[in-house]
């Protein structure tokens, strides 16, 4: 956890300024795709395409950003220093075959008063970090949940860790669903209902233009919606949500997400 921010805290968070939270995976900063073409190859050049990754993460100025897959602390921060914000780092664990290689991360405009890892399953942690948004401490959860046949149990696992929670809860990430095309019928309803439960799903609140293009463009290089930031029940309300302009769309093989909230009263 580092509070490196040189600027001056921001605005007091009401209706003419949201809350803005996004949600990125980074690919390592390698971009859509490997130099060969090939969108999945990740064994080379680790952040060649960093640049890309902090322009589209300020074309939209959030307030507070989850990354995912994030090289290391230093590549994180990199982009925290770019973009003068404070940054909360930790890694994936690796188990007992290779060292950690990648993690997750927050970057905030408010100060980080505290982070903490937490395991979410084979390989993977999540962190908490702990943000004085104005003075009002919210907990800001970033997660990549496990590929495929594992994100439901990961996802039980993450809601049974958030239960002791008690400040506000932010909760966003790379959520992997099994979707085939993202509708404004909402195809990952269904596996995401533990989260729905307690959460709202910031682009389905939202009644914009904003948010509608987010179902129809997708966050993902297939079309599909697999990341979100969701906003606890009873103490946020959700403004918009919206993706980055299209010409960041080739910083990763995701789209930068994200969500405009208040503080309910």
């Amino acid at each position: 956890m580092k509070n490196t921010r040189t600027g001056p805290p921001p605005s007091p968070i009401s209706a003419s300024n949201p809350l803005t939270v996004m949600s990125f995976n980074i690919r390592l900063g390698l971009g859509r795709e490997s130099p060969q073409g090939k969108e999945i190859d990740m064994s080379s050049e680790w952040g060649r395409n960093l640049d890309a990754v902090i322009a589209a993460i300020r074309s939209v100025d959030p307030d507070i950003v989850g990354l995912q897959e994030v090289a290391d602390s230093n590549q994180l921060r990199e982009i925290a220093t770019a973009l003068d914000m404070n940054y909360a780092f930790v890694w994936h664990d690796a188990g007992s075959a290779s060292e950690p290689w990648w993690g997750v991360g927050v970057l905030s405009k408010h100060p980080i008063t505290a982070s903490k890892n937490v395991v979410m399953g084979e390989e993977r942690n999540f962190i908490i970090a702990t943000v004085d948004a104005g003075g009002r401490e919210i907990a800001v959860v970033n997660v990549h949940v496990p590929y495929l046949e594992k994100e439901e149990k990961s996802l039980r696992q993450l809601m049974r860790e958030l239960a002791d929670v008690r400040l506000p809860v932010v909760l966003m990430g790379d959520f992997n669903l099994k979707l085939e095309k993202t509708t404004l019928d909402d195809p990952g309803k269904k596996q995401l209902q533990p989260v729905l439960d307690r959460f709202q799903d910031s682009a389905m609140e939202a009644t914009t233009k904003s948010a509608e293009r987010v179902f129809l463009t997708g966050t993902f290089r297939n079309g599909v919606r697999i990341d979100y930031v969701f906003a606890e029940n009873g103490r946020f309300e959700v403004l918009d949500a919206g993706i980055a302009p299209d010409k960041h769309h080739d910083a990763s093989d995701h789209i930068a997400y994200f969500g405009k909230l208040i503080f309910k009263r």
